[in-house]
């Protein structure tokens, strides 16, 4: 029998639930791959129902992170896409590397408008 987590963490839910949605998937497109009713699929995302390790491992699988990623407090998943290889990628990072990304990303979106706006200045 499986071990039961009588309740999921918000942190754990708002993962499972932003991952879900960087993916595209539907909470309808979760429960039919988990052979349940999407209602359940809710349930377990808004924290109403018990989370097994089975149904977290299925959950882990597609979205293709470590289930240790959605239970670990000091982990941030989140979609990296990488430009030169037009791909994207999940990764588990600490807070710091998450924030030192989030800031280049930061800077390349500047670097980006500023080009944009010298194209359209020379244009005029």
């Amino acid at each position: 029998m499986s071990k039961l987590y009588p309740f999921m963490a918000t942190q754990t839910r708002n993962k499972i639930r932003a991952i879900r949605e960087v993916k595209g998937y539907s909470q309808d497109f979760m429960a039919e791959k988990m052979n349940i009713s999407q209602k359940t699929y809710s349930r377990i995302e808004s924290g109403n129902v018990k989370l097994d390790i089975d149904r977290l491992k299925q959950i882990s699988d597609l979205l293709e992170v470590e289930p240790s990623a959605l239970l670990d407090n000091e982990t941030n998943v989140f979609n990296y896409y990488d430009k030169v290889n037009n791909s994207g990628t999940f990764y588990n990072v600490s807070s710091e590397e998450y924030i030192n990304h989030l800031t280049a990303e930061i800077e390349y979106l500047k670097e980006q408008n500023d080009r944009l706006m010298r194209l359209l200045e020379s244009k005029a």
